[in-house]
């Protein structure tokens, strides 16, 4: 939600001043305050911070990663154990290697299995 709306004056090196509106927001999840250029979602009023949109599946893996915490996407992978964004450095997240290691060991199993006659 927009929490509230600040004014910044700058004063230029030419002596002239310069005004400009900031709108900051409140994370509705969460209670993060945020200002305007921050990567973040919004949907009408309501307004999440990168972390939250991504627990909550708004926002894709690849867009989490690249813009809400400053990772390439094309290195790292994001996933979500216990209520909590983690982050990896890899192709797989431990899931799809615990499930990529169960489908080898059943193949291998198999390929014994078909070796011995049984």
């Amino acid at each position: 939600m927009l929490k509230d709306t600040i004014i910044i004056v700058k004063q230029e090196p030419d002596g002239t001043l310069a005004c400009w509106d900031v709108e900051l927001y409140q994370c509705d999840n969460c209670s993060k305050e945020f200002d305007a250029s921050i990567p973040h979602y919004a949907d009408g009023d309501h307004h999440y911070c990168c972390e939250c949109a991504f627990l909550k599946g708004l926002i894709s893996e690849n867009e989490y990663l690249d813009y809400g915490s400053g990772f390439n996407s094309h290195m790292f992978r994001a996933y979500v154990e216990n209520r909590e964004v983690k982050i990896k450095y890899g192709k797989y997240t431990p899931e799809e290697l615990r499930q990529r290691r169960n489908k080898k060991a059943r193949e291998r199993y198999q390929k014994k299995k078909k070796a011995r006659g049984d």
